[in-house]
């Protein structure tokens, strides 16, 4: 990728929706919730949310929900 190749670090999440392949890069934009999640696994003991697709008006929207307590200052 090209971050890589800057040796910039990157903010991209990848998703499908509606059998498409797509991402949202907040890489340029420091205030995007996407910057905020944390890239564990699913199953790993650091992940405290999963992200889930709500539709709206046939618009997809990311949403970030807890699956356990998650600690004051804890990262997401």
């Amino acid at each position: 990728m090209e971050y890589e190749k800057e040796g910039q670090g990157s903010f991209i999440y990848f998703f499908k929706y509606r059998d498409k392949s797509c991402c949202i890069d907040a890489t340029n934009d420091i205030f995007h919730e996407v910057r905020m999640i944390n890239d564990a696994e699913n199953g790993d003991a650091k992940q405290s949310c999963v992200m889930k697709i709500v539709e709206v008006n046939q618009t997809p929207h990311l949403c970030t929900f807890a699956d356990r307590d998650i600690a004051i200052g804890e990262e997401l």
